[in-house]
């Protein structure tokens, strides 16, 4: 087996252990794939030549978008248990960008329904966002 194989094989695993819930592997797939997104900011911000901004904020700022999207990911499973409707709702138009609209058409729903459900929903992870 080739490092690239062993590699993809760890990060495979990594992703697993993360999908069943533990935090610790997230962790260690950011440590892995830090090196390797450091290398593509390196990468795009040489042909960005009037660009001030370094490949390590860059990095650091792509991260800090994608732990607030994680932590939306798991007030999303959280709002599941109380109301699955609205978790769903969210869900589409957050990380669908589905309108109003064609989330009633795809859960077969009212307009009215939906718009009750996203306010609820946005509402129950304003609160909860700002708990942490």
């Amino acid at each position: 087996m080739n490092d690239s194989t062993s590699a993809d094989l760890a990060l495979k695993a990594l992703l697993e252990r993360w999908s069943r819930g533990d935090r610790d592997a997230l962790d260690q797939l950011l440590t892995h794939l830090y090196t390797d997104l450091h290398a593509i900011a390196v990468r795009q911000l040489k042909q960005e030549r009037r660009s001030s901004l370094r490949p390590t904020a860059l990095v650091h700022e792509a991260y800090l978008r994608l732990s607030c999207l994680i932590d939306l990911d798991d007030l999303l499973t959280e709002l599941e248990q109380y109301d699955s409707l609205a978790a769903d709702i969210v869900s589409l138009r957050v990380f669908g960008g589905l309108s109003i609209e064609e989330v009633a058409a795809s859960k077969e729903i009212s307009v009215a329904s939906v718009n009750r459900r996203w306010a609820a929903g946005k509402a129950w992870l304003t609160r909860e966002l700002t708990r942490q």
